[in-house]
């Protein structure tokens, strides 16, 4: 099992995108498949293991707006 990120990681700052592989978790999502890449940046199969069930992650590029403010 790869360890959780942490949300002041380098991996989230100097890169421009988060590189998830299987196995990567993010709190209680454990990635399973890279399911989609483009532009924006790419989208992740997970698992949520409190609930679970199977989730989509979004990971935008850098310098791509998400709609917060």
């Amino acid at each position: 099992m790869r360890p959780i990120i942490p949300a002041n990681s380098d991996r989230y700052t100097h890169s421009t995108h988060l590189a998830l592989t299987p196995g990567t978790r993010l709190g209680p999502y454990e990635v399973t498949a890279q399911i989609g890449a483009g532009g924006m940046g790419e989208v992740y199969r997970a698992k949520d293991t409190k609930l679970n069930r199977d989730v989509a992650i979004n990971s935008a590029a850098r310098g791509v707006r998400t709609g917060r403010r």
